[in-house]
């Protein structure tokens, strides 16, 4: 029965965005902020449980999955990423607009994302590629390293990596040049073609085909839409 009291008042800092939400369960609160954070609260206790951190701008939206197990957050710089909730690490970070995304939301089984962005582009994202457990460096972890600019240094890096057949690797480099196709307001040529390359090798390792190749596809709009 609704008692009409407050059962406990949560005190955020900066402006909050519009789109706050329970978990399915009830027993999580996810607030989404201008400081580039979102925050998982108990509705049990009212306390913080995660800060997440790792967007660069406003997080203007989020989602629980249905099992609770996944927070999704959209922001103004352009990505969502999906987040483990128990361990607060990023599992997925998807660069998948040009500027703002305002909303994001799984399907009712899980399996897919929806995202829609500023230019009214929705985007479909299937959740749990790539398949194949990533013990790799990903793209983040890259330029943590200083080694972002690795096949701008020595070129001949790249044929070496593409030899490699180690898909999920050289992914991670693609999403550098891919990043910064998006990024910037005159994007080169030869960040886009190297990226075209990278996807392209990425294409023979079956297990996560389809994801590469919507990858692929997505550069190839966002192209597109940046030298148009």
């Amino acid at each position: 029965m609704f008692s009409g009291e407050i059962k406990f008042n949560i005190k955020v800092s900066f402006r909050q965005g519009s789109k706050n939400q329970f978990s399915k369960s009830g027993n999580l609160f996810a607030t989404c902020s201008s400081d580039s954070t979102a925050k998982i609260w108990s509705t049990q206790t009212g306390k913080l449980i995660q800060t997440l951190e790792g967007h660069q701008d406003w997080v203007l939206s989020l989602a629980f999955s249905p099992d609770d197990k996944l927070l999704a957050t959209s922001s103004s710089d352009g990505t969502v990423k999906i987040w483990n909730i128990e361990s607060g690490r990023i599992e997925h970070s998807l660069p998948c607009h040009i500027k703002w995304v305002w909303d994001c939301a799984f399907s009712p089984d899980g399996s897919q994302l929806a995202t829609v962005a500023w230019n009214n582009t929705i985007h479909l994202w299937p959740i749990g590629q790539p398949k194949t457990q990533i013990s790799h460096l990903n793209t983040e972890q890259l330029r943590s390293f200083g080694l972002d600019k690795l096949l701008d240094q020595l070129p001949e890096n790249e044929n070496r990596m593409i030899q490699s057949n180690d898909a999920l690797q050289i992914a991670a480099f693609a999403v550098l040049y891919y990043q910064k196709i998006i990024q910037n307001e005159n994007p080169e040529k030869i960040d886009y073609e190297r990226a075209k390359r990278l996807l392209t090798a990425c294409i023979s390792d079956e297990v996560n085909k389809a994801y590469f190749e919507k990858k692929l596809a997505d550069l190839e709009w966002q192209w597109k839409e940046k030298t148009k």
